[in-house]
């Protein structure tokens, strides 16, 4: 798009159906952006100011290369020009460039990860895109296979654009504009693993009856994601057997200003989340008022609070290290969250139907009995092919009593 002849181009200047993924009445054409900063000239620098905040919402973007620029070669921002600006950005993605960095991390990032029982995906998992790849009618059943399929997927397309990073212009015929749309709202229809997320207006979601049984037919029980920024610590959600923790903090201090302007992250704000080839997870670090968080999930010493939600809506998030130690409770509505806190001892005395309690929770007792009845029966269509009779209700009774 910063290509010379796709600035020029009257039809992109004018086209109203690019940025396709937002709503009509909301898209911004660069020749109504040129209209509305009266005296602009159509060049690169203006055409890059019109991406980062018409299409990426990512205003100020530009201004803040120019301040990265200035640090790493030791000069004044008065110093980088705007061309400069506009070069470093075609730089890292131009194949025919040796610094093109950001080329380099797409060709060997992943758009989901497996390692051990956890599953990395950027945004959520849906009853939409699970098991989903692009380009493909099968949906996958095993997890392993489902993620190295995407992967490859994901790196056809980084590859077509390196072989040919210039023509289609805006259009779905340029090279790799499907691992474009499938990070975009509403992209690769709706079934990206990239631009979904787990939360319902604000506030943590239960996850749907498939894709739990999706993960633990696959034994996965945790999903790490990020994307959806929710307050200062991660928001964690346990469905049944499956636990997903959101770790995006990334607005946890609005308003907050560091060296270079505001960054709505604040000094303090901090979390890390560590996972064990067990299954088992910990998470610790400081809210935004300092506050020490740490606790544990999964294995027999996990928390049995943290990541449940109450009957009010609210989640319990975190909880607070020291011997006073707190649960941290959240609702969400919108951008808006509304946290409170409560003793352990206050927590200990709630009622089960004080917590929320989903009617299509996938549960421990089901699946043992599903994984029981199943093995019975293959224990008694082998015993009906080779034996006869007497003995065959025998061995299959025999068989049946092992299970259980």
């Amino acid at each position: 798009e910063l290509h010379e002849e796709c600035i020029n181009d009257a039809h992109v200047l004018t086209d109203t159906a690019f940025p396709y993924w937002l709503d009509e009445s909301k898209r911004v054409t660069p020749q109504m952006h040129l209209d509305k900063n009266e005296g602009a000239n159509n060049t690169g620098a203006t055409r890059l100011r019109y991406i980062l905040k018409e299409t990426m919402g990512a205003d100020g973007a530009f201004d803040r290369r120019r301040e990265e620029l200035a640090v790493i070669q030791k000069c004044s921002t008065t110093a980088v020009s705007d061309d400069q600006v506009v070069q470093s950005y075609k730089d890292e993605c131009d194949p025919a460039k040796d610094d093109n960095w950001m080329l380099q991390y797409l060709e060997l990032g992943k758009l989901a990860y497996v390692f051990g029982s956890n599953l990395f995906v950027h945004g959520a998992l849906t009853s939409t895109n699970v098991g989903t790849v692009p380009e493909k009618k099968k949906r996958f059943a095993k997890v392993k296979a489902w993620v190295r399929a995407l992967n490859s997927w994901a790196q056809s397309e980084v590859h077509a654009f390196r072989t040919d990073p210039y023509s289609g212009k805006t259009t779905n015929n340029r090279k790799g504009f499907g691992l474009m749309d499938y990070g975009v709202p509403g992209g690769n229809k709706g079934a990206t693993v990239v631009y979904n997320h787990f939360l319902c207006n604000g506030n943590g979601a239960h996850l749907p009856r498939d894709v739990q049984q999706f993960l633990i037919s696959n034994k996965i029980t945790t999903v790490v994601t990020g994307h959806q920024p929710h307050g200062d610590c991660p928001c964690v959600m346990r469905t049944g057997l499956i636990t997903v923790i959101t770790a995006d903090t990334s607005y946890s201090h609005m308003g907050a200003k560091s060296w270079w302007g505001v960054d709505n992250r604040g000094g303090t704000c901090v979390s890390e989340v560590l996972l064990y080839p067990d299954g088992s997870s910990e998470v610790h670090g400081v809210l935004a008022d300092s506050t020490k968080i740490a606790y544990k999930l999964g294995g027999g010493e996990g928390d049995k609070f943290v990541g449940r939600q109450l009957s009010n809506g609210c989640w319990v998030k975190a909880k607070t290290q020291g011997p006073n130690a707190e649960y941290i409770l959240c609702l969400g509505e919108g951008f808006k969250l509304t946290v409170s806190r409560a003793t352990e001892a206050e927590m200990l005395a709630l009622k089960l139907s004080d917590f929320m309690q989903k009617v299509d929770e996938v549960h421990p007792q089901a699946v043992s009995w599903v994984l029981i009845l199943a093995c019975a029966a293959a224990a008694a269509a082998i015993a009906y092919t080779h034996l006869d009779g007497e003995r065959y209700v025998a061995e299959a009774s025999l068989w049946v009593k092992r299970f259980l």
